[in-house]
């Protein structure tokens, strides 16, 4: 599973944030156990035989040594432990349990958007907000559809080092990446409970004009199928999102139980790590997409899209509903900051 959805996502941290949603029962790998792995399949071609141990190399650690490792892991903090292992003649286990010694420990840089502090407020008064809501009626968080688009790109995230063939002689196979221009489709999608709405495609660039002839045409009529009594709707502040024709067909559909720019309940701009599309559905749907050989064409693309949809099981989709409430009580822990450390 580690491979093959590392194959489409290509970060260790979304394989194991989906892991998560897929396994809540289960012990998840931690980030350095998932990166072994994926080291032991580049290198060998399979994870068999991962844990055996290796011949046990005696190495004479002392005062010095343990000094002039110090040294250089400060003058050179990225600095691998097989690169310090090098540089000292000494195997890996011995400069580890020298860092380890001293209390030296591992931090992986983290990508977030930045966030100002007008943000961080914003963030904690949305979190207070919905838990007030939640604890006012629980059910609330099985009725609320999480929306969002998400672009999917033609030549994707294909990882080539896992695209081989094989043969006795090289034949030169090659894959035509279609155009020095990224072709891509946008497609929208909204999950309320353990149900997937969508996906919808949509047709070119989104805009207020499109997103609510989308909403009118294909979300309500759907979403009134289900026959859920006074449903919510969740968007983020994207501006096809916040025009007033929109904002007030919302008003008229969801009367005071809309969450979005603009609505009875404001969603906190630059906040993707709270929206269970983007902490799960997207990353998902993209490992399945793209862990096959190269898409050809729009058609196919949009196949795999929709195969995916169909192929969802229903309970990831209720884990990542409750993963939302877990993670408001982590954004409200860090103070509305960046809280992914925690998780």
């Amino acid at each position: 599973a580690i491979i093959n959805l590392y194959k489409g996502l290509n970060s260790t941290r979304q394989v194991r944030d989906l892991l998560a949603v897929q396994y809540p029962d289960e012990q998840i790998p931690s980030i350095s156990t998932i990166h072994r792995v994926i080291a032991k399949f580049d290198r060998d071609g399979c994870v068999a035989n991962l844990h055996t141990k290796k011949a046990k190399i005696n190495h004479v650690l002392n005062e010095e040594l343990e000094l002039e490792i110090l040294c250089y892991a400060e003058e050179n903090p990225t600095a691998s432990l097989s690169l310090m292992a090098k540089e000292f003649e000494i195997s890996r286990t011995s400069v580890f349990k020298t860092l380890k010694k001293f209390k030296y420990k591992s931090y992986k840089f983290q990508n977030h958007q930045q966030l100002f502090d007008d943000d961080k407020i914003k963030r904690t008064d949305f979190c207070e907000t919905i838990f007030n809501l939640l604890n006012n009626n629980e059910e609330i968080l099985h009725k609320i559809m999480f929306t969002d688009e998400a672009s999917f790109s033609l030549n994707g995230t294909v990882n080539s080092q896992n695209y081989r063939y094989w043969s006795q002689t090289n034949n030169h196979v090659h894959n035509i990446t279609h155009t020095q221009y990224n072709i891509k489709i946008n497609v929208w999608a909204g999950i309320i409970n353990n149900i997937l709405i969508g996906p919808f495609f949509i047709d070119g660039t989104l805009n207020s004009t499109k997103f609510l002839e989308l909403l009118r045409s294909r979300i309500i009529p759907r979403l009134q199928e289900l026959n859920i009594n006074n449903p919510w709707f969740q968007m983020d502040g994207a501006p096809p999102h916040s025009t007033r024709p929109v904002t007030s067909f919302l008003n008229e559909t969801f009367p005071g139980r809309w969450i979005g720019r603009f609505g009875p309940i404001s969603w906190p701009a630059r906040s993707p790590d709270l929206s269970p599309n983007d902490f799960f559905l997207w990353g998902y749907l993209k490992s399945k997409i793209y862990n096959h050989v190269p898409i050809q064409n729009v058609q196919e693309l949009q196949t795999r899209i929709l195969t995916a949809c169909d192929q969802m099981n229903p309970t990831f989709l209720r884990n990542s509903i409750q993963e939302f409430r877990n993670r408001l009580g982590y954004c409200l822990e860090c103070e509305g900051g960046h809280f992914e450390h925690l998780l």
